[in-house]
């Protein structure tokens, strides 16, 4: 039986290019991501960023394109990092304008996510922080300018959750918390302020590997207080190549394992959602792969034997778990 749901971000199913070289120039509309995300095996939802991939204008069309594709709009996205405007931060800029505008970008994104249907918006701060110079940040007033932007969105909108997707750099090269600890207690202090638990986490697989964090315990550590809102599944070669978001696995095989075994055990219900960079090779295929090998992490995690597992981890000793591991591989085919 098939497990969690999947869903996947439209922003790659456009262009393929790196910052050398277009390897597919000719434009992909919105309309077009759309008929190739529902012909993909296994592929339930899309999300998407606003407002270059949804706006005010398109918000029926998009409605529209997903039910006649067979899917649902998982999270809408406020594109807070890729215009100069952004450049000094967003809602952390030291100018009160700037501030201003990415408070009421968010606010926006909100209402159109609760529009939609959608549970939570994702919010990826990679703007917040600063570029590694020092003096260059008063890291007291980024911290409260984000946290109380977040309190004003979630109070302008009830009824929409805040999924904060950290990530420790790239393009900043230090992002406010953008790290797992960090991010959680961004999470803890909003909802002092907000009742209802409505700040948690979007943890993408990618972005804990390249802060070289132990990949299982980052979502333990949010599933323990039921903020893991969203997952972001793909994989990466560390920092040898940066955040290649690469096929789930493909690179870090066994930890990846790990990290569905502890989401099996933890009850982990909601969206696997795709973000990947499929550079030179298409990007159906490359989904289409993706959600196979979800699939089989799955049916590797369930065939490990719980108790036995459980007895290893009382009592370490890897090269039991090891052979446990091997044994499931024999087991899935």
């Amino acid at each position: 039986m098939p497990g969690n749901r999947i869903s996947a971000g439209i922003w790659f199913m456009g262009e393929n290019r790196d910052r050398f070289a277009v390897y597919k120039p000719e434009p992909v509309s919105m309309q077009k991501r759309f008929e190739i995300a529902g012909k993909t095996k296994g592929l339930e939802g899309i999300e998407l960023h606003y407002p270059n991939e949804i706006n005010d204008d398109t918000i029926e069309d998009t409605r529209r394109w997903a039910r006649d594709n067979g899917l649902e709009i998982v999270s809408i996205v406020p594109n807070l990092f890729n215009e100069p405007q952004w450049q000094n931060g967003a809602i952390t800029a030291q100018d009160p304008k700037v501030r201003k505008a990415a408070l009421k970008r968010m606010i926006r994104t909100m209402e159109i996510n609760k529009e939609l249907g959608c549970k939570f918006m994702i919010s990826w701060p990679g703007q917040e922080g600063n570029d590694g110079y020092i003096l260059t940040s008063n890291y007291i007033d980024d911290w409260k300018r984000m946290r109380d932007a977040y309190i004003q969105a979630l109070e302008a909108v009830p009824g929409v959750k805040i999924a904060l997707e950290h990530k420790p750099n790239d393009p900043k090269v230090y992002i406010t918390a953008g790290n797992t600890g960090k991010a959680l207690l961004m999470c803890h202090e909003v909802n002092q302020q907000v009742p209802g638990k409505r700040m948690g986490l979007n943890i993408e697989i990618g972005h804990v590997q390249i802060a070289r964090e132990n990949l299982a315990e980052a979502f333990c550590l949010a599933l323990k207080d039921g903020l893991l809102f969203h997952m972001h599944v793909n994989d990466n070669n560390r920092e040898k190549e940066g955040d290649t978001d690469l096929i789930p696995g493909t690179a870090n095989f066994m930890e990846t394992l790990e990290l569905f075994f502890w989401l099996k055990e933890l009850n982990y219900k909601g969206w696997y959602g795709l973000d990947l960079n499929p550079q030179r090779i298409d990007a159906r295929r490359a989904m289409e792969e993706s959600i196979e090998q979800i699939r089989y992490f799955e049916a590797l995690a369930a065939a490990l034997p719980r108790k036995q597992v459980f007895k290893y981890i009382k009592n370490p000793d890897a090269t039991k778990t090891v052979r446990l591991v091997r044994q499931a591989l024999k087991k899935v085919r």
